[in-house]
């Protein structure tokens, strides 16, 4: 793994400490007790969910985590029922009418097999990929959002060919070779990026 995804996950933990200082104090964080369930994003759960549950379970050892897997649609809905106590969410806070801290800024970037963009250079425009098959999370998902917007504002279209809602799936389609995706830069390892500039 790139040292630069462990620097964005220390960066980020330590956001939530900040968020959380006042619970962390040792005079405090010994009387507080019970269950909490958080909401990880796919992308995100396998650089954060253990070392946030190790933290926790080493400044906070009476409260019992509970981990819930979803995409940002799903979680925002959870949220909203009550079935998560907070969660981590991609996109902007606006109209979710929940009260959000924003804690990192991370840049999404286009997935390809290696060796299956090479004649397009390491940054492109959106046009340049318009004719691309690509695969994305379903609306109303943080990512398929934040995507959906950025190519409205450039007054493209891409030829989106399957929407899911299985991250997994999603890298394994990339890595067939025969389609393409957007997500996070923390989620990508053995695929090949490229920087799409507005």
């Amino acid at each position: 793994v790139d040292m630069k995804y462990y620097s964005i996950i220390y960066e980020l933990i330590d956001d939530v400490k900040k968020l959380l200082s006042g619970l962390l104090s040792p005079d405090i964080s010994e009387s507080i007790t019970g269950n909490v369930a958080i909401g990880l994003m796919p992308s995100i759960n396998s650089v954060l969910a253990v070392r946030l549950i190790e933290k926790v379970k080493s400044e906070l050892p009476q409260v019992t985590l509970r981990i819930v897997e979803g995409y940002s649609g799903h979680l925002i809905e959870w949220l909203h029922r009550g079935d998560l106590d907070i969660s981590f969410l991609y996109g902007p806070a606006h109209d979710l009418h929940l009260r959000c801290t924003g804690l990192l800024y991370e840049n999404i970037a286009l997935i390809s097999a290696p060796g299956k963009l090479n004649n397009l250079g390491k940054e492109i425009q959106l046009s340049d990929i318009a004719h691309l098959p690509i695969v994305l999370p379903s609306r109303p998902h943080g990512i398929r959002i934040l995507v959906d917007n950025a190519v409205a504002k450039a007054g493209v279209k891409l030829n989106v060919e399957i929407s899911g809602d299985a991250f997994e799936v999603l890298k394994s389609l990339v890595k067939t070779g025969n389609y393409h995706a957007f997500i996070p830069l923390s989620a990508v390892n053995e695929l090949s990026l490229i920087h799409i500039s507005e």
